[in-house]
């Protein structure tokens, strides 16, 4: 099969979508976080720790979704979490956020 000129060894490409919503309950809060400008600031491993469980869990409902389907079985592609830290705002929540 070939789609937009791969060739007919390649898959072709299908997106799926999915929302979820994440909520952690973390003792002794206050004890890791400082606040900046309006923002509660969070450590770099804190926010890396919970992107991790929640993409992990985002693709194991994904899959879930999918089994008995075409795609049972079907491969997600791996990414960078690191990527996300990038972004100042991954450790940056606002104050009316919480």
């Amino acid at each position: 099969m070939e789609t937009d000129g791969e060739d007919s060894e390649q898959a072709a490409l299908i997106r799926f979508a999915i929302t979820t919503e994440n909520r952690f309950r973390i003792t002794h809060l206050r004890e890791v976080i400082t606040q900046s400008e309006g923002a509660i600031i969070l450590p770099t491993w804190m926010m890396m720790t919970m992107i991790t469980t929640s993409v992990g869990t985002s693709r194991g409902v994904l899959l879930s979704k999918l089994a008995g389907t075409p795609y049972d079985g079907g491969q997600l592609p791996i990414f960078g979490l690191r990527n996300f830290m990038d972004d100042p705002r991954a450790t940056s929540i606002p104050i009316h956020g919480i």
